[in-house]
């Protein structure tokens, strides 16, 4: 395995390490402090979210593009000035945010549910200061492609929440119990890991100087957080139109069928992402180093093994959870419901992954507006058929308009590239070959299942089945050379042009 499928694992193992620990520490918030604490601090979380969203946005994507630009041009006082700009910006827009909350503190409550928010909230919505620094930090060590502090730090983050939770729960500080606990240590985590990250700063080289960038930042970044914010606001109509219309046409449980599809299906569908994801915050300074050398052979080759990687693991992905669905949906949430949406919609985890990968590559190009063109066309899509297939085809219609968005987009995404690099399948067979894999071992899955669910308990069935018919999978990639671990031509002859654009400097 060559060096970015390295920095892939790094990141991934850490994410996945990251999200149990989120997980976990939901469970105990849950035991702990009981299910209507947990709903105030989610409430608040949700709102402070949206916050963060207005203010970093996608600063720090644009961020991490400029840093690795820079970095290819060995122009070191440039990232640091960059880095000064998008902290200024972010903390000044959060500081503005902050303020307005505390001066109009007394009508804060209209924006929740339960009036014993609104204090809550008042504790935690300093973070936003601290998480602007936070975000810019970690955008910087990406763009230096120091995979590692930038994962390892989120996940310390979760670790400190988890601590300062435990710590206040104890009740060594009496003014400190119940929901004021865990918001707080939300706080003092967040406030304390944007510390590390200036220290992990400085000892990396970095400083804080002059800013300068600040249009270039506002350019590329508006486009982003309207993206990010407007993809907030479409969950939230799906979240009241589908119900709605199920409701209409006569269908009882509307809200429960909504939350089964939300809350469990659509989650273990979108699993791939994290893998995926892992994959674009290694490549978007690589392929920004690619494109500022004008290395367009680098952007063709690392864009065409990117979606041959996105359907390579949402191909392990479709075989599990197609011949596993019922089984997977009974063992995490005991609903059998969930589970068969899964098996009859995971179809659409590959369009949803090629997506996701096609998007990164515009965005370290620096074609943030072509992306925001692409999003909205696939929405213009989505939002009717949120509308119009409810009557036809029940809960279903989520995954149909989804998959149907992420068409768009992957549409509209290529002529882009195509115009703009010249972009073209180059692996469409290797592609086809990992598809048509998948049947076989979908079968062998099912046969599997029938046998080992006479002996074993349903965990085991799962865990048995999928490591063999997993195997087989990737022992015929293997066998006819599918596996998407291509990058080490492409890499070195990037350092090489790198290094010598900074001889010639």
């Amino acid at each position: 395995m060559n060096k970015i499928f390295k920095s892939v694992l790094i990141v991934t193992v850490l994410a996945v390490a990251t999200r149990l620990l989120s997980f976990i520490f939901k469970i105990y918030l849950s035991r702990a402090y009981g299910a209507d604490t947990v709903g105030l601090y989610q409430m608040c979380l949700s709102v402070l979210l949206l916050l963060l969203s207005v203010s970093i946005g996608g600063f720090p994507t644009v961020l991490s593009r400029k840093i690795a630009e820079c970095e290819a041009k060995c122009d070191y006082s440039r990232q640091n000035a960059l880095l000064t700009a998008s902290v200024l910006i972010s903390v000044l827009t959060s500081a503005l945010i902050v303020a307005f909350c505390f001066l109009f503190k007394n009508y804060l409550n209209f924006l929740f549910s339960d009036d014993r928010c609104g204090n809550l909230f008042l504790i935690m919505i300093p973070a936003l200061l601290s998480s602007s620094i936070y975000c810019s930090i970690r955008a910087w060590l990406n763009g230096k492609k120091r995979f590692f502090a930038f994962s390892f730090t989120e996940l310390l983050e979760e670790i400190f929440k988890i601590a300062f939770t435990a710590f206040f729960s104890i009740g060594l500080v009496a003014q400190i119990t119940g929901a004021t606990a865990i918001a707080v240590a939300f706080t003092v985590a967040d406030v304390l890991c944007a510390v590390i990250l200036i220290i992990i700063f400085l000892s990396q080289g970095g400083r804080f100087s002059k800013p300068s960038g600040f249009l270039e930042l506002y350019k590329s970044g508006v486009p982003l957080t309207t993206l990010r914010i407007s993809t907030s606001l479409v969950s939230s109509l799906t979240a009241l139109v589908v119900p709605m219309m199920l409701i209409k046409d006569g269908v009882q449980n509307a809200t429960a069928l909504y939350g089964v599809v939300s809350g469990m299906a659509l989650p273990l569908i979108t699993a791939p992402t994290t893998i995926i994801g892992s994959l674009a915050i290694v490549l978007i300074p690589d392929m920004a180093q690619a494109n500022v050398l004008g290395d367009t052979d680098s952007i063709k080759s690392k864009l065409s093994y990117t979606i041959l990687f996105s359907v390579f693991v949402c191909s392990l992905f479709f075989i599990m959870f197609t011949g596993l669905g019922e089984e997977l949906g009974l063992f995490l949430f005991d609903d059998v419901m969930a589970g068969e949406y899964v098996k009859y919609t995971s179809s659409m985890m590959f369009l949803i992954g090629i997506n996701a990968s096609t998007t990164t590559v515009l965005n370290s190009l620096g074609l943030e507006r072509k992306t925001l063109l692409s999003y909205f066309c696939g929405i213009a899509v989505f939002i009717p058929l949120i509308f119009l297939l409810p009557s036809v085809i029940g809960i279903y219609s989520i995954a149909v308009a989804s998959a149907s968005m992420s068409l768009v987009c992957i549409t509209v995404n290529f002529i882009i590239l195509k115009k703009k690099v010249g972009a073209k399948l180059e692996h469409l067979s290797k592609n086809l070959l990992l598809l048509l894999f998948t049947a076989p071992c979908i079968a062998l899955t099912v046969f599997l299942k029938g046998i080992l669910c006479v002996y074993l308990s349903p965990f085991f069935v799962i865990l048995f089945a999928s490591l063999i018919s997993l195997s087989v999978y990737m022992l015929l990639a293997l066998s006819f050379n599918l596996l998407p671990f291509k990058f080490t031509v492409f890499k070195r002859k990037k350092n090489n042009a790198k290094h010598s654009f900074c001889r010639n400097k």
